[in-house]
């Protein structure tokens, strides 16, 4: 631990020089200021754990530089002790009043001099210790009570957005060990049960990588993709999904585009905005990727023409904070959780996912990513 670092303020060379040979002999690290002006720039540069502080100089007396020096929030909490050869209890009283913790009179006798210096030293530096002790607990509070809200929400959104398609699942299984219905409602109920399957895999997806996330645990491994490759593959994923709302998916793509970012982020990103942009869109509707070279960055766009949200409802869905979803056109249901997720993975890639929405004409969401002008692999 360093030693405590103390700044000597006296007009007087003197003064200065006796002072410093009673603290180098504790090993006190000291610094010198010889006016009021240059007292109140070392104060606030070096910071001192403790400053003597003459009260007769001229220009800026000791009393005003101590209600300079407690004016200022950085300098406030250093301690000052008081250097006079006035005996008057008035300036005494006056010198407290402006933030003074101690006096020490002149002469110097040396062993009240190092007495009061140490008392005041030791106390400053059990309170810092305090406060820095209670920024840790305060952080540590902050940090348990994320905790316990992640946990929270982890079980309600399990208990509430699991229950009905596991429901589903075993509603058909028993129905098909029973026999019990015709071949059209069985091929019916199989491929709801396929669509409550998969939403059951991209809620547990979602999340996995949302815990993951707030406990910071994800591991970020970027890599060059041909982003036109990784679209296709997510949407030759979601194609029941697509197929059965009659969605018309047009790719307007600015082929052979490269960017650097990490494979499986990625595909979660896409995942849950083309999922989303499903939801949200009436039957028949339309919905446009774009994929485009925007200067050092490729440009992602999926558009629909759905129901659209209001500013209110974007804002609640993406705090992470608040439980907040809302059901889709065919009363789909959502966990609330993927335009958060989708909005910190593109961050973690130095993105922004952009929003625009409207009520009745549908969304848009764009994000940008590193392109990779030259590729390694390239013929």
């Amino acid at each position: 631990m360093q030693q405590p670092y103390i700044l000597l303020v006296d007009d007087n060379p003197k003064n200065l020089q006796i002072l410093e040979s009673f603290l180098m002999q504790q090993d006190y690290r000291t610094a010198f200021a010889e006016n009021g002006t240059q007292a109140i720039i070392m104060a606030t540069t070096s910071m001192p754990d403790l400053i003597l502080l003459d009260i007769m100089m001229p220009e800026m007396d000791g009393f005003e530089v101590c209600s300079k020096l407690k004016e200022n929030p950085e300098t406030a909490e250093i301690p000052i002790i008081f250097v006079t050869a006035l005996s008057d209890i008035n300036h005494k009283i006056h010198g407290f009043k402006r933030g003074g913790i101690d006096y020490i009179t002149k002469p110097f006798q040396k062993e009240e001099v190092l007495a009061r210096i140490r008392t005041h030293v030791v106390m400053h530096q059990q309170k810092t210790e305090l406060i820095e002790l209670n920024e840790e607990l305060l952080k540590t509070n902050i940090e348990l009570e994320k905790a316990n809200h992640t946990k929270d929400r982890l079980f309600s959104l399990i208990g509430h957005d699991m229950r009905g398609p596991v429901n589903n699942i075993i509603n058909l299984i028993k129905l098909l060990l029973e026999d019990a219905i015709e071949e059209k409602e069985r091929d019916d109920l199989m491929h709801e049960t396929l669509r409550s399957i998969q939403g059951t895999h991209d809620l547990l997806e979602n999340l996995l990588y949302w815990s993951r996330s707030q406990k910071g645990e994800l591991v970020f491994f970027p890599e060059e993709l041909m982003v036109d490759d990784t679209i296709n593959e997510v949407l030759f994923s979601m194609d029941s999904l697509i197929a059965n709302k009659g969605i018309q998916i047009i790719q307007d793509y600015q082929g052979g585009q490269y960017a650097r970012a990490d494979r499986s982020m990625l595909m979660v990103v896409l995942r849950n905005l083309l999922t989303n942009a499903v939801k949200f869109s009436h039957e028949n509707g339309k919905i446009t990727i774009q994929s485009i070279k925007d200067g050092d960055t490729v440009r992602i766009t999926i558009s629909d023409e759905g129901v659209g949200m209001s500013e209110d409802v974007l804002q609640k869905i993406l705090d992470p904070l608040v439980t907040y979803s809302t059901r889709g056109t065919r009363h789909e249901k959502g966990t609330g959780l993927g335009l958060v997720i989708c909005r910190e993975f593109i961050e973690k890639t130095g993105g922004n996912l952009i929003i625009q929405s409207k009520v009745g004409e549908g969304s848009r969401f764009s994000f940008n990513l590193p392109a990779v002008l030259q590729i390694s692999h390239a013929e």
